[in-house]
């Protein structure tokens, strides 16, 4: 199974902005790829470590609603297309805001797809 593969459970393609938070405290610019039930993929400028713990920031609503999740990077993969890097991201928490925004990635890319 390649590394772009490894989740089990289903993905669906969203946009939205992400403030990635390191563990020295800087801060990165992001944004989502695609999500799923125990993780995420993130379009980030910079090669992240894998096995290093972060937090996000994901925008759900207007400029002053977000999301946060502890997640950590399971792997880090050059990403021309998009001039940076693809994240793949594990979940340490899944608070059920997030389940909402996954139920809503879910009705729009099956609505594209019917």
């Amino acid at each position: 199974m390649s590394q772009h593969d490894r989740r089990t459970e289903p993905r669906y393609r969203t946009h939205r902005p992400v403030r990635i938070t390191l563990p020295d405290g800087s801060g990165l610019n992001a944004s989502t790829a695609d999500i799923s039930a125990g993780g995420l993929r993130v379009h980030c400028p910079q090669r992240l470590p894998a096995g290093i713990h972060l937090t996000l920031e994901i925008a759900v609503g207007g400029a002053d609603q977000a999301l946060t999740l502890w997640s950590h990077v399971q792997h880090c993969t050059a990403d021309p297309q998009h001039s940076g890097f693809s994240l793949g991201l594990r979940h340490r928490n899944t608070p059920s805001p997030y389940l909402g925004l996954l139920r809503n990635a879910r009705t729009q890319q099956w609505q594209k797809h019917h």
